[in-house]
């Protein structure tokens, strides 16, 4: 899972950006240790019907849909013959549809277009990147079914795929982002992506600013990723307690 890919990323997205040079050094890496890249949409459509995995089946996904996608990671990703994801909160983007809120610089539709063209898929991230487990349920069908829809405007084609934003969600968003027409989600879990976890709870590592390459070897690898993400994990047990109990108190609310 990336983020940002930029020289001088805004600090907002400094932690979970790479530089330009380092995301070119790991997909380099991916092309010697001979992974297979291919799109979110692919993996769900070979484990609903048994189709067989390329070697080495991996993902590149990014979140957001920052410009440094376009401007930095395709033009690595074309070189190497790599199919990536990019899931667009699609508020956040530059034009029509933006309402503000960003939290660096974004794809404009152009350049959507020209990542889709160049066999990128692009997927939902909601539209304007809310916790959406916090959300009632008419503002979670609209966080997701709009951003669907602009998707769908821009490109003529209904995106598969989603990713959760800030990998939150629960039974009722993982069953709202299924009812809106999506085919496979993906949360961040910091652990490799299984069969077994559903086709709307499928888990992905994080690769920030300071993964060194001898730890992003050893995440793709799947060594070591419990500790390396110890601490990640236990915020996220906390913080998903805390998420519960604010959903509760609203529903008793009313708010």
């Amino acid at each position: 899972m990336y983020h940002a890919v930029a020289y001088s990323p805004a600090p907002a997205t400094h932690g979970l950006s790479v530089s330009p040079d380092a995301f070119a050094e790991q997909m380099e890496l991916l092309r010697e240790t001979g992974f297979t890249p291919l799109t979110t949409a692919a993996l769900g459509t070979a484990w609903r019907t048994g189709a067989p995995l390329p070697m080495r089946p991996v993902l590149i996904t990014f979140d957001d849909g920052y410009e440094g996608v376009h401007r930095h990671a395709l033009p690595v990703l074309a070189s190497l013959g790599f199919r990536a994801t990019v899931f667009l909160s699609t508020g956040w983007l530059r034009g029509r549809h933006d309402e503000g809120g960003a939290l660096d610089t974004m794809l404009d539709w152009d350049q959507v277009r020209e990542l889709a063209a160049a066999g990128t898929e692009i997927g939902g991230h909601s539209h304007t990147h809310p916790q959406l487990d916090q959300l009632d349920n008419a503002r979670l069908g609209f966080e997701i079914s709009y951003c669907r829809e602009i998707i769908a405007a821009e490109l003529g084609t209904a995106p598969d795929s989603f990713a959760y934003p800030y990998g939150y969600s629960d039974r009722r968003v993982r069953q709202a982002v299924g009812a809106a027409g999506f085919s496979q989600s993906l949360a961040v879990g910091n652990a490799l992506a299984r069969r077994r976890q559903g086709p709307y709870a499928l888990k992905r590592v994080t690769v920030r600013r300071d993964t060194g390459m001898a730890e992003f070897a050893r995440l793709v690898d799947g060594r070591a990723i419990g500790r390396t993400f110890a601490r990640d994990r236990a915020l996220t047990k906390g913080y998903a307690v805390v998420r519960r109990t604010r959903a509760a108190a609203r529903a008793v609310t009313g708010r």
